[in-house]
């Protein structure tokens, strides 16, 4: 289980498809967190308890290089299915496509 603070968490639905995503906004811990939203069961729930086997992390570097993160306050979807990461500690918008 985290214990982290959200910042932002936002649910998409992928463009020509049934595909649901759900995401997360971590700043403390330098992450957005995404997965599938699978039978209705919407997530994060209280207590943030995060499954690893679908979850994935668009970051796993702290830092100011390409698909590195510092303090990401912010994100969006597109209906392409790219992921908007606005970052307030490296003052830019970096975009992760699907």
């Amino acid at each position: 289980m985290y214990e982290a603070t959200i910042s932002e968490a936002r649910r998409w639905t992928v463009a020509g498809s049934d595909d649901t995503w759900v995401g997360v906004c971590i700043p403390d811990r330098h992450q957005i967190l995404i997965r599938p939203s699978s039978g209705g069961i919407e997530w994060p729930s209280a207590g943030l308890a995060l499954s690893t086997d679908l979850t994935r992390g668009l970051s796993d570097e702290l830092g100011a290089g390409d698909g590195e993160m510092l303090l990401p306050i912010s994100f969006d979807a597109s209906v392409d299915s790219r992921v908007y990461v606005l970052e307030a500690g490296n003052a830019r918008v970096q975009v992760f496509a699907p």
